[in-house]
């Protein structure tokens, strides 16, 4: 084995061995400023805000308003890091509490309320819910007497909506019959003939038996009526009186009789309805509020944003340039000195 002398350490006068220790201490210097070089930064902020627009925001709104505050972009000595994401985390908030208002006829709450304790909460927010009322009808029933009666062409109704009463007009919309029925009342009065010593009264071609007290009818209403001039499929007879005692007339023993009953009525239906452009209270909502201790809602707020390596400062910059060519610089020294270096153990190896 061939032992290295001391002249193998230097080459043309160039102590190689401080030069090796040299280069070896640019490289670890250049792999240690790697960390200033590269990597993400996050760091937090918090402000107060009484909105919560906040949760919109992005990283072109950092620097404005409400994060005015937070630096666009962070510079150390070597490297500018600019924000590249930005997330909202609520620290604390504002205590509110609901109330809900139901069957309201105009868009109106309470501005303020005070609870149990007497504590006063303000008006921050408001969801309206709205139910539109459609326009209200009202039937009338009319008794026809002989044909189709008359019905006025408007009238006014109560209607009830929203938990109110109120009175409404309505026009009318259609009149029509809707059925028959004994309902219209008469009375009548008969003439019976005959002396007192009879035991009937001829009508109708029938004896109807004779009643000091009160005139037969039951089982006779046909005979009685049509001798009177009157439809028995109309009317119909329910109660019998006389009036007064028998008496001469023209030569006869005569006696009246008022009977009284029910007529055959037609039955028609009037529809009303509200005009959509003259109803009040056209409709109603329900409020749900939400109120807080102050008049606007308050938000604490931590805002992290994170910053990504976006290029070099000045001095970042000529460090690296320098840091590249003296490595480059030294790797150069290296391989002169290997090639010499074999060039020297070659011509030794000749002598």
């Amino acid at each position: 084995m061939r032992k290295r002398n001391a002249s193998s350490l230097h080459w043309k006068g160039v102590d190689i061995l401080r030069i090796r220790i040299f280069i070896a201490a640019l490289l670890i210097a250049a792999l240690a400023a790697q960390p200033a070089f590269a990597g993400s930064l996050q760091e937090s902020f918090t402000f107060k805000t009484s909105d919560t627009a906040y949760k919109g925001y992005t990283v072109s709104d950092i620097g404005k308003g409400e994060l005015a505050d937070i630096p666009k972009e962070k510079k150390s000595r070597l490297r500018i890091k600019k924000a590249s994401d930005i997330k909202f985390t609520v620290i604390s908030e504002d205590e509110t509490k609901e109330k809900t208002y139901t069957k309201l006829t105009e868009k109106k709450v309470p501005k303020t309320y005070k609870d149990k304790n007497g504590k006063k909460y303000y008006l921050l927010k408001t969801k309206w819910s709205e139910e539109e009322r459609k326009p209200a009808t009202h039937s009338v029933n009319y008794r026809g007497e002989g044909g189709k009666p008359s019905a006025p062409s408007s009238i006014s109704f109560d209607v009830t909506f929203a938990g109110k009463t109120f009175k409404t007009k309505g026009n009318l919309v259609s009149f029509e019959k809707s059925g028959e029925s004994y309902s219209k009342p008469f009375t009548v009065t008969a003439k019976f003939i005959g002396d007192d010593d009879i035991s009937g009264y001829v009508i109708g071609g029938r004896v109807i038996p004779k009643n000091d007290s009160t005139p037969v009818f039951k089982g006779y209403e046909k005979f009685i009526l049509e001798s009177l001039g009157l439809d028995s499929g109309k009317y119909r007879i329910t109660s019998g009186k006389w009036k007064g005692s028998a008496k001469r007339e023209n030569g006869e023993t005569v006696r009246y009789a008022e009977f009284s009953g029910l007529r055959l009525a037609s039955d028609y239906t009037a529809v009303y309805r509200e005009s959509a452009s003259d109803m009040p209270y056209k409709s109603s909502y329900d409020a749900v509020c939400t109120y807080g201790p102050n008049p606007e809602m308050s938000y604490e707020i931590r805002a992290t944003v994170t910053y990504e390596n976006a290029g070099l400062t000045t001095l970042g910059l000529i460090i690296a340039a320098s840091v590249a060519i003296i490595v480059l610089a030294g790797l150069a020294v290296l391989i002169l000195m290997f090639i010499a270096k074999r060039r020297k153990e070659a011509e030794d190896g000749q002598i």
